[in-house]
């Protein structure tokens, strides 16, 4: 119970944080979010590190963020905001008394990490940006949530044929199916709402993307927790665990309706 309620209380904020707070406003608080997403991360992966080591990676983290969502526009801005991401995180791991196998191992952990988060949180921010926010946006947001809660459906009813049996013993084949029937339907329900005109061939063949990338992002963030043997990313959502464990199909949908928007708006 207590799953539903804070899941409908969390939906009912986005939802008025969406429609009432200004753009410039939305993408602040997504870079506050992708800082509470790297410490999650950092929790995980750099419990063993120095907190000032943790400190200007959120830093690192929180300006690479920024710098992706106001002010990136091109190839050439993303190239240089990750080389130098990559020449910041290589210099702060000269320092220490660690040995160099494990500083090394501890190098890639905290790059891998402001990739992870930083970048992909970043999208966010551009969705939110784009002409036509409101279906783009509430598209993604209702498409991948649907995705999840067909596929738990599906999975439960007839799912049969594992889909990563290691990774999550409870995804199926059956289910990735449910997942993209619903995520079609939640998507004609937003066309419906906010822009009727769109083609539907167009509208399928991204609700059918969200519905196959999202349970990768989701298994992704399986990968990282088994590889550290802990089961959440953090406690911040009763019922649901760490901001990681919610978003973790947010994450990878984001960039595919980003993208797609562009190309075929």
């Amino acid at each position: 119970m207590i799953r539903w309620f804070s899941g409908i209380i969390v939906a009912i904020l986005v939802i008025l944080l969406l429609l009432y707070v200004p753009k410039e406003g939305v993408q602040g608080i997504v870079v506050l979010l992708s800082l509470y997403g790297l410490w999650e991360y950092f929790s995980i992966t750099q419990h063993e590190e120095p907190l000032w080591i943790k400190v200007a990676g959120l830093a690192l983290g929180g300006v690479m963020t920024a710098l992706l969502v106001f002010w990136a526009k091109g190839a050439d801005q993303f190239l240089a905001l990750f080389a130098f991401s990559l020449m910041a995180t290589l210099v702060l791991h000269f320092f220490g008394t660690a040995d160099f196998v494990v500083r090394f191992r501890h190098t890639v952990f905290f790059y891998f990490g402001i990739m992870y988060t930083s970048v992909l949180f970043s999208f966010w921010g551009k969705v939110r940006g784009l002409e036509e926010w409101r279906f783009w946006v509430f598209l993604w947001l209702s498409g991948t949530f649907f995705s999840d809660i067909g596929g738990y459906i599906f999975g439960h009813w007839l799912g049969r044929h594992k889909l990563a049996p290691n990774l999550s013993p409870g995804k199926t084949i059956e289910g990735l199916i449910g997942g993209v029937l619903f995520t079609v339907v939640a998507g004609f329900s937003v066309r419906f709402l906010f822009f009727p005109s769109y083609p539907a061939g167009l509208l399928v063949t991204i609700c059918v993307l969200m519905a196959l990338v999202g349970p990768l992002g989701d298994l992704s963030e399986s990968l990282i927790k088994r590889g550290f043997s802990v089961k959440d990313s953090g406690k911040l959502i009763p019922g649901h665990g760490g901001l990681l464990d919610r978003v973790d199909a947010l994450l990878f949908t984001g960039p595919v309706v980003y993208y797609f928007a562009k190309y075929f708006s």
